[in-house]
């Protein structure tokens, strides 16, 4: 209990530094910044959009198949037992007010 004190309790990372510490700059005898050798180097980036571009050849799976026309979904055309008129197709009413 801390009966009679009215000051905050010393925080305990107070004087601590062995987060973030800071790098010191690389620098030579004259003061300059030194500047090793790269540590790879690349070439200019191949630009375009066809496939001598990419880092391999692309294999296309679908090169000879024919084409299928694709199969027609079904769409309701008649108003069955349980179908409601809404949206666009009923008159507008205004909200309920109480």
């Amino acid at each position: 209990m801390r009966l009679g004190m009215f000051s905050v309790p010393v925080s305990t990372a107070i004087g601590d530094d062995t987060y973030f510490k800071p790098k010191p700059p690389r620098r030579d005898a004259e003061g300059n910044v030194i500047t090793d050798p790269r540590n790879f180097t690349t070439k200019n980036p191949k630009k375009g959009h066809i496939d001598s571009v990419l880092f391999s050849k692309p294999e296309y799976v679908t090169i000879g198949d024919p084409y299928k026309v694709p199969a027609r979904v079904p769409m309701r055309e008649s108003k069955k037992d349980g179908f409601k008129a809404g949206g666009h197709e009923l008159n507008f009413k205004p909200a309920k007010t109480f």
